[in-house]
């Protein structure tokens, strides 16, 4: 199972989702992230990984960071921003755990995809 959105499904985004993903991210030590501009057609990324350097008590500093860069989401990570912007509702009964996504999705994707579906649609 994948861990992380690639660089392709960033290009997938809008500019305005694209933009909502900045505002939400918050940048962590060693998040990964890809650098540089991306297009429908066009990647022209670097990835990278903040280093503890950069962080502190307070979180990573990364205004220019932010500016310049998207988070290459884990799944925990997705599942943070769903909660976050309100596009999962998780239950918990009798010792199990439900997830519900508030938008469509695919239920006979890979459930990565499907997370990332939810994700597209939530920003």
């Amino acid at each position: 199972m994948r861990q992380r959105i690639s660089v392709e499904q960033l290009g997938e985004l809008t500019e305005e989702q694209k933009e909502r993903l900045r505002e939400w991210w918050k940048p962590r030590e060693y998040d990964v992230f890809a650098v540089g501009r991306i297009s429908d057609s066009v990647h022209e990324l670097e990835g990278g990984l903040i280093r503890t350097k950069d962080c502190d008590n307070d979180g990573c500093h990364g205004a220019e960071l932010k500016r310049e860069s998207l988070p290459l989401l884990s799944i925990g990570q997705c599942i943070e921003l769903l909660i976050d912007l309100d596009g999962i509702r998780i239950k918990q009964r009798t010792g199990r755990t439900k997830i519900y996504f508030l938008n469509p999705v695919n239920a006979n994707q890979e459930f990565f995809d499907a997370l990332w579906q939810a994700v597209k649609a939530t920003l």
